[in-house]
């Protein structure tokens, strides 16, 4: 793998300009945006910059909808994690800003300052696998081997661990921080009217992109992954700074994205560091979740996340039990106290990629109450909709009754109508129904992520550009018509060559 840092700028642009960086979000694969992002990427090349194509900025950030936002569940109950999908000509002019070279070299060396201190690691570094493997796959197995692991390591120095993170971290990122950041404090206020400075630059951008909101950056894309990471590296060296001047020496701290991990030899050097780091947050708009804070003496068990813990004690139970009903039934146990977590997500995959044929008789004749706790499940965990919807194809291919599925695909439906802000659920059942049913005919879907997959609507507004130069083809028709019935273990799965993580 090679970091992001050491690209050049052209090959920067290149990799913020893939697909699957623009929008990391899990979707069918029909959904494509490389088409949106060439063609704003020749209309931005031919205008020379995005002045030239808009109206005013003053239409531009009047304008609500410009990228196209929806929610996702974090715990099946009432917290909701906002994902944005920029408007493609807004990501790639921010991407050339970004990019050119004098900006990027600036950037690089700026991280290099953000890293002077080798007791605070940032772990969550942007690597590129050059094999080629799924972006996401090589970003939770850099999760795993530089935090998790080295999590461990840090037994044979220190005696104690605090685990914490940032309560809604990109939504609360004031936009003048990242200023702060590139800049320094007090030279960025001093020329907060600066428009050639970079840092105003990308303000102004994320600003007007987001209905003139300076709080929140969009979430959903490695571009913002990277923004969020210039914040918080400057957040490292702010603190880095203040442990220093209190003369607190013996201590390592690892931090992916927002998530912290804190070492030392004491409680009472523990509490210090976090009194100091909630405090440098706060200046930044940013807090500490103190439900998720906690002090550990057992550092190699607290570096463990508690469902992988817990999953351990009862995956021998799971892999051994032959009734699906039952195998269902342990999952629900699980999700019911760790909801959304990436341990069901795995042994949701582990069961999507079983052949089903062994489960027919059961399948057949307790359909209904098999789908009922599967659902129960979905609607716990929407990350994991993936997994749930191709188990729902291989179960809809052995019920092999069009009657009997669009009576269970309606009671679905409507289960589902209850639940607010369900665009994600509707685009990966869409795709579950895609070959058993007329999506068309038989399915009132209601967010526009879902309606583009049959009408040829718009999901982005493009109000503020100066002439309707944009236009909108986010659905791969071939590949929707080349699609099975049943969703592929190669669609969803991140880690065909991928085993380490236990």
């Amino acid at each position: 793998m090679k970091k992001l840092l050491l690209l050049t700028n052209t090959d920067a642009k290149i990799f913020f300009m893939k697909e699957e960086n623009y929008c990391n979000v899990d979707l069918p694969q029909y959904f494509s945006f490389k088409n949106v992002l060439n063609q704003a990427d020749m209309i931005l090349t031919k205008k020379k910059e995005l002045v030239n194509c808009i109206k005013s900025w003053e239409a531009l950030k009047n304008t609500e909808n410009a990228n196209y936002k929806f929610y996702s569940n974090k715990d099946g109950n009432y917290a909701w994690r906002p994902f944005e999908i920029i408007h493609p000509l807004l990501y790639v002019d921010l991407v050339n800003q970004i990019t050119k070279f004098e900006n990027w070299e600036y950037i690089k060396n700026k991280f290099q300052g953000f890293k002077a201190n080798k007791k605070i690691t940032c772990c969550s570094d942007i690597y590129i696998d050059l094999k080629n493997k799924k972006q996401k796959a090589t970003s939770i197995q850099s999760w795993w081997s530089n935090f998790e692991q080295q999590s461990i390591n840090m037994f044979l120095e220190f005696d104690v661990m605090a685990k914490t993170d940032i309560v809604g971290c990109y939504e609360s990122i004031y936009t003048h921080s990242i200023a702060w950041a590139l800049h320094e404090k007090q030279y960025a206020k001093e020329h907060r009217k600066d428009k050639d400075l970079l840092g105003n630059i990308i303000d102004r951008r994320i600003q007007c992109m987001r209905y003139d909101q300076t709080n929140g950056i969009p979430q959903g894309s490695l571009l913002m992954d990277f923004i969020a990471e210039i914040v918080l590296g400057y957040a490292d060296k702010l603190l880095s700074k203040r442990l220093q001047e209190l003369q607190i020496n013996n201590y390592k701290i690892l931090r992916y994205r927002d998530d912290y991990r804190i070492f030392t030899k004491s409680t009472e050097d523990i509490n210090i560091i976090l009194k100091e780091l909630s405090s440098i947050l706060s200046d930044l708009n940013l807090k500490l979740n103190t439900n998720k804070t906690g002090i550990y003496s057992d550092i190699v068990n607290g570096s463990v996340k508690e469902e992988k813990l817990f999953w351990l004690r009862r995956k021998l139970q799971f892999d051994q039990e032959t009734n699906f009903q039952k195998k269902l039934f342990i999952l629900k146990s699980f999700s019911d106290t760790y909801s959304n977590s990436g341990q069901l997500k795995k042994a949701l995959t582990d069961l999507s990629k079983e052949d089903f044929a062994k489960y027919s008789f059961e399948i057949k004749n307790n359909y209904e109450t098999i789908c009922s706790i599967l659902c129960a499940i979905w609607l716990q965990n929407p990350s994991s909709y993936a997994q749930i919807a191709t188990i729902y194809t291989k179960i809809f291919d052995i019920i092999n009754s069009s009657t009997k599925i669009k009576k269970l695909i309606n009671k679905l439906l409507n289960k589902f109508k209850t639940s607010p802000n369900n665009t994600y659920f509707e685009i990966w059942m869409q795709r579950a129904l895609l070959k058993f049913i007329d999506i068309k005919k038989e399915s009132n879907f209601q967010s526009k992520l879902a309606k583009v997959v049959y009408s040829p609507i718009n999901i982005w507004d493009s109000s503020w550009l100066k002439t309707n130069m944009f236009k909108e083809n986010i659905i791969d028709s071939e590949k929707m018509e080349s699609m099975g019935k049943i969703i592929t273990f190669e669609e969803f799965c991140l880690f065909n060559d991928y085993s380490g993580e236990f």
